[in-house]
């Protein structure tokens, strides 16, 4: 046991305290003139700043690949979406032939009903029930936006306070515009 207490590293100089000098500035690094020696010219080259510099290349480079990225998409989206308004322009009178066709027929079928269930009263009488309902005025908005009021699309150039003075200006009469 002696022999362990012996070599035991508390008795070796570098960790003996001197407690009479302790806070003399000679003695204060008393212990450590070994590392501090070394810590002087340090064996490892190390570049101040190269981490950084590092993880804000690679924040960059990310971030050009991310918008590069994000363009592509928008412009294959572009794309897709220009395509698919090419194929619609070219089936578009395929479908409206199909939707002639349908309301030609449904038209042909209302036509022989009326004429078989009015027959007896006339042509006169036939055109004055199927007349009731169908208007023969065009329908022009009084307010310049109220054609485009409930649409996507923004046709109306007029800016918005040429609206409530445009029934003063033209005497409450009702205008095409």
């Amino acid at each position: 046991m002696l022999k362990i207490f012996r070599q035991a590293n508390l008795f070796k100089p570098q960790f003996m305290r001197r407690y009479d000098q302790a806070n003399s500035p000679l003695h204060l690094a008393i212990g450590d003139t070994s590392e501090l020696r070394t810590k002087l010219f340090p064996e490892k080259r190390r570049i101040p700043g190269r981490k950084g510099k590092i993880i804000l290349a690679f924040g960059v480079l990310f971030q050009v690949w991310g918008i590069m990225h994000i363009v592509e998409v928008r412009r294959q989206f572009r794309r897709k979406e220009l395509e698919l308004k090419k194929m619609q322009r070219k089936s578009l009178p395929f479908y409206q032939a199909m939707q002639d066709i349908r309301y030609l027929a449904a038209e042909d079928k209302r036509n022989i009903l009326i004429e078989e269930l009015f027959a007896e009263h006339g042509s006169d009488y036939i055109k004055q029930i199927t007349d009731i309902y169908h208007q023969k005025d065009v329908w022009v908005p009084f307010k310049k936006r109220a054609a485009h009021q409930y649409t996507r699309a923004t046709k109306d150039p007029y800016p918005y306070f040429d609206i409530p003075g445009s029934r003063f200006l033209h005497g409450y009469d009702v205008y095409n515009i």
